[in-house]
């Protein structure tokens, strides 16, 4: 009994992990997504409602990236800490924006960015 009380309170405890480990790949694939729409940028003639259709392509993959990783390492109720996942990347998203920009910017943009990225954990987290 004392071991499957301990086997339970591991994998409870991996669970925010496991959230965490799904955001950072998340964030990674961000990172080499933006430096792939940079050198776009520099080397195309690409314009700004162009290079923000990639962002915005660039914040769905991430989260849905996020959210599956997130759900094959949780499996019970994939779907719900996948949009987990994808909120979490949507604050970490607001809270950088914040910083770099000293504001926040228009509420239809934020609330919009908020479903997509909570949409695409969502969906991540199904498709696991």
């Amino acid at each position: 009994m004392h071991k499957s009380r301990s086997r339970v309170n591991v994998v409870e405890r991996s669970k925010p992990l496991s959230v965490i480990k799904g955001v950072l790949w998340g964030y990674i694939f961000t990172a080499i997504m933006i430096l792939l729409l940079t050198y776009l940028l520099f080397k195309f003639d690409i314009t700004e409602s162009q290079i923000y259709i990639g962002i915005v392509v660039t914040y769905i993959f991430s989260t849905i990236i996020a959210g599956w990783i997130t759900g094959k390492s949780i499996k019970d109720n994939a779907w719900i800490w996948g949009s987990l996942a994808g909120f979490i990347y949507f604050i970490l998203l607001i809270v950088g924006s914040v910083i770099i920009n000293q504001q926040i910017g228009a509420v239809k943009e934020i609330f919009t960015m908020l479903a997509l990225c909570v949409g695409g954990g969502t969906l991540g987290g199904m498709f696991s």
